[in-house]
């Protein structure tokens, strides 16, 4: 693993400011063509995100770098970089790398990136394809109140998508119309329990999202002004990691509600399958490999990023956050998010065991934890990635295996304080912590 070199490495970033410090960088940068694996890696994490460094990756020749650790790396670093033409030119060279359709993993990063630099990308595709028209009928996002679904399936709703035939692990999307004379008041939306995470859409617009929690009975505030008096839709993006999944609660939990009015939402909805979990690429993006998922899905002003698009991602606060090696503590002990946010929380396992991060109400640390640990001695604890099942349990991840990385997605609290976060796998939550501080916008 070549310690020494690690540290070293660290030891420059930590020290110094790579964005100025010229001969840094370069050390830094040095680390790309290391013989270790590692040492390249942690040379692409280190390095500012900026054109300099995009340059260097490139010419380091990561993207096609021996090591699958490393060519993740490398993709993901991409996939947060604004989009670029040269950047797009370079994934697309990588369409028929079968290392890449062979892992659904490398896939899955593929894809992110190639859809953060998806004109650039497109532009090649279009001309290695010129017989390959761009169906531009429906060229809209699935949460959207215009999206065309006539060709969707349709499935009864409450139940597991294993009852109704639909026999994957993966992200399938539901959407549905109903009528709701509310004006400017404020109601909520109730789905029951759902397997695994999800994020929910009134009208285009997220109002909620909950990973990774099977058991928890969703509930999410509808702001005022945004139901229409009239027909308004609701869209479901669900994630099922394994086992049963979906919306599964029961019929008399799902519906919206006002102070003057309830509507039932059991019936029939609409769905698609967005991504078919499996060993290779090719069932991953629902039976296409990569490029020809991401352009039967590609718009221009959608993937590239028009206004309202630049002003959504201006309102979400992305915070990251990675364990430290062997020292049972996570690299921040505090974050600062605005009440009613949308928070992007990005958490990155470095250490050697498992980890999650939990985030609960405030001044409920110690009776959480408390529960964790009676969790421990549960059979049922792995299963429930020792996440106990309460109301003062806000949001929580699952568990992240050793190098590697899961995001988590909720909007902040509405009340101001300090909320703690913890990691509930056995024996860690009383010295892994910290505190996220909701602050009044």
């Amino acid at each position: 693993m070549h310690p020494a070199a690690l540290h070293a490495l660290w030891t420059v970033e930590g020290l110094t400011d790579l964005n100025t410090d010229t001969e840094a960088y370069n050390v830094v940068t040095g680390g790309l063509y290391h013989p270790a694996e590692a040492v390249r890696k942690a040379a692409i994490q280190a390095l500012p995100k900026n054109e300099t460094t995009d340059a260097s990756i490139l010419k380091a020749n990561i993207l096609t770098d021996k090591s699958p650790k490393v060519r993740m790396a490398g993709l993901l670093y991409f996939a947060e970089r604004p989009a670029s033409a040269t950047i797009g030119k370079k994934l697309h060279d990588l369409v028929d790398d079968e290392n890449i359709s062979s892992d659904s993993w490398l896939a899955k990063a593929y894809f992110a990136a190639a859809s953060a630099h998806a004109d650039g990308f497109m532009s090649e595709y279009a001309k290695a394809n010129p017989e390959y028209k761009f169906d531009s009928s429906n060229n809209g996002a699935r949460e959207s109140v215009a999206y065309d679904d006539r060709s969707w399936k349709t499935m009864p709703l409450p139940q597991f998508i294993e009852d109704a035939g639909l026999e994957m692990d993966g992200v399938v999307w539901f959407r549905k119309n109903f009528n709701f004379n509310a004006g400017a008041t404020s109601a909520i939306v109730s789905l029951g329990p759902i397997d695994d995470s999800d994020v929910v859409y009134i009208n285009g617009k997220q109002i909620g999202a909950t990973e990774s929690d099977y058991a928890r009975n969703r509930y999410y505030n509808i702001p005022k002004g945004l139901l229409k008096n009239g027909v308004n839709t609701i869209a479901v993006r669900v994630e099922d990691t394994g086992g049963g999944g979906g919306i599964y609660g029961k019929p008399e939990q799902l519906y919206v509600r006002s102070d003057e009015k309830t509507v039932q939402l059991a019936g029939a909805w609409k769905y698609e399958v967005e991504t078919d979990f499996s060993e290779n690429s090719n069932n991953t993006f629902g039976g296409v490999s990569v490029a020809e998922f991401l352009a039967k899905s590609y718009n221009k002003n959608d993937m590239a990023g028009n206004d309202a698009n630049d002003a959504d991602n201006e309102k979400r606060t992305v915070i990251n956050i990675k364990t430290v090696q062997n020292e049972m503590k996570f690299d921040l002990s505090e974050f600062v998010v605005e009440a009613g946010v949308q928070v992007e929380l990005v958490l990155e396992n470095v250490d050697f065991m498992q980890h999650n991060l939990v985030i609960v109400q405030q001044g409920q640390k110690e009776k959480v934890g408390e529960a964790a640990d009676k969790l421990a001695a549960d059979p049922q604890g792995a299963q429930q990635q020792y996440v106990p099942k309460m109301a003062e349990v806000l949001f929580a991840t699952a568990l992240v295996d050793p190098e590697q990385t899961v995001t988590l997605r909720f909007t902040a609290p509405s009340e101001a304080g300090d909320y703690p976060f913890i990691c509930t796998f056995p024996g860690h939550w009383r010295i892994m912590q910290g505190v996220m501080k909701v602050v009044s916008n």
